[in-house]
């Protein structure tokens, strides 16, 4: 099935080269192949008129933690900051990137600022209980956790599976 779709978005994208979602869906099912240098190939290759800096080093730092190395979707991440730093996304992904790293403190410090950066968003709060429970830091998850609940109250089932201690 992903060879099948891959060879239909290859297709697709050699019909319409400047169709921005459709090259980015390319690399993205090209990563997922493992066909890692094709994926950053085509990411490479687009306009960056139509690819801003931004979201090329999003897509690169995704494609590098994909690839499990972990290090240098750091750096893209943080070049992904550098270029937006109002991006809760990417003070999201850097902040995964820092725990994958086992830098809890800076995952914390990237999670909370992706968090004030979009309120609207549980994903980052509950993203650094879950860090902060794996790495046995429970009070500190019990805080984050009730920093979530607040202004989430109808989100209970995310929170309670993010925050959850008997793991």
């Amino acid at each position: 099935v992903l060879g099948e779709a891959l060879e239909a978005l290859e297709r697709a994208g050699l019909k319409a080269p400047d169709d921005l979602p459709v090259q980015l869906r390319y690399a993205q099912l090209l990563s997922a192949a493992g066909r890692h240098a094709d994926a950053e190939a085509v990411l490479r290759a687009l306009d960056s008129t139509k690819l801003p800096p931004l979201r090329l080093y999003l897509e690169l730092g995704l494609l590098r933690m994909r690839e499990g190395r972990s290090e240098d979707a750091r750096r893209f991440f943080a070049q992904a900051v550098s270029e937006g730093p109002q991006s809760a996304v990417a003070h999201y992904h850097l902040g995964v990137a820092h725990f994958q790293l086992g830098d809890l403190d800076a995952a914390e410090e990237e999670l909370r600022t992706a968090n004030r950066l979009d309120v609207s968003n549980p994903k980052p709060l509950a993203a650094l209980c879950a860090m902060q429970v794996k790495a046995g830091r429970l009070e500190s998850a019990r805080v984050t956790k009730m920093d979530v609940e607040r202004p989430f109250q109808d989100r209970a089932e995310l929170i309670r599976d993010a925050c959850r201690t008997d793991r």
